[in-house]
């Protein structure tokens, strides 16, 4: 059996999100449960013979345990034991994602787990990513350049962690590492005895990083982790890219999307502005109809590019002169 899971737990006062700074707690809660049912029905619905749940440190309350039941979505208790971060790290609750993933690796169950982010939206069914999985732990690369400021501390947190530029290896053995890309955190999918050796690596680079205290920076989260133990467990097993089922849209000021949701269409969007704006709208659609709208509607409802080029005057433009150049005439 395969499972799909997003996990979450809950501290007051914890930054969190960017996306929903200067919210109230009780609101950014709820907020978050509206995007998980959302994650997770999404993926029920498109992979009806998976296992889908969520995984967190305390039973929900309702409407969503409600709300979950009746999606065919379970509720996985598991406590935030592991990947424990010192209170100034702004992401610490992330880190509780590598917690219930270890977890979920450790259950006879599952043969192949894939981890989500709540604010994800499942469009296709996951059929070639549970093949593709068979080939090796599948991860989604941000294609970050050197000095992108998220991938900055990534790096950073690597020297600091290996400063001889010895590598952890399953095996006992060090090698040297090249400084790691950046993988994102919204998706890690593999078979569970892949999952395993992953999340064993992770947790040695966890007990790393308590180690070296107030050196590592603070701005860390639980991609750090993920990208680092991805260049260290590609040394004996293959990594794979994901971004054939996975593709992560910015939709707000900061604009980066791709027509990957129709032409040659990724499997899952994951849509980190949309929050407490489109997946809302996309939670309240679901409670109406349960069922979420066409993909050209939720497009449309996301700022994302539709299936066509627009027709804009410069466009008919082009196409005149394109057939003036064809016929002769220029």
């Amino acid at each position: 059996m395969n499972l799909i899971f997003t996990a979450y737990t809950h501290a007051p006062k914890v930054l969190g999100s960017q996306q929903l700074t200067g919210v109230s707690d009780d609101v950014k809660r709820r907020i978050y449960e509206k995007n998980i049912l959302v994650a997770l029905a999404s993926a029920k619905r498109k992979n009806p013979e998976d296992e889908v749940a969520l995984i967190t440190t305390d039973m929900p309350g309702e409407p969503l345990a409600g709300e979950l039941s009746r999606a065919g979505v379970k509720v996985l208790l598991h406590p935030f034991d592991t990947y424990v971060m010192p209170e100034d790290f702004r992401w610490k609750l992330a880190f509780y994602k590598l917690c219930a993933l270890t977890w979920a690796a450790s259950l006879p169950e599952y043969e192949r787990i894939l981890l989500l982010e709540s604010d994800t939206l499942t469009m296709e069914p996951y059929g070639d990513l549970w093949k593709e999985a068979d080939e090796g732990l599948m991860l989604f690369p941000l294609g970050h350049t050197w000095s992108h400021p998220d991938r900055q501390p990534i790096r950073e947190t690597y020297r600091i962690l290996f400063p001889q530029e010895e590598d952890l290896d399953p095996a006992g053995r060090t090698e040297p590492l090249n400084d790691p890309i950046q993988y994102g955190g919204e998706f890690v999918c593999g078979r569970r005895e892949q999952m395993t050796d992953f999340t064993e690596i992770c947790l040695q680079l966890y007990q790393r990083i308590l180690q070296a205290g107030d050196r590592i920076p603070k701005e860390i989260g639980d991609e750090c982790i993920l990208s680092v133990a991805a260049g260290i467990y590609n040394r004996k097993l293959r990594v794979r890219d994901a971004c054939a089922y996975v593709y992560r849209y910015w939709t707000d000021a900061f604009y980066l999307v791709a027509t990957n949701t129709f032409q040659n269409p990724v499997c899952i969007w994951h849509l980190p502005a949309e929050k407490d704006r489109g997946m809302l709208y996309l939670y309240a659609y679901y409670r109406r109809h349960g069922d979420f709208p066409p993909k050209e509607k939720v497009a449309r409802v996301l700022g994302m590019p539709g299936k066509k080029r627009p027709l804009r005057l410069q466009t008919l433009m082009i196409r005149y002169l394109r057939k003036r150049s064809h016929a002769g005439k220029d």
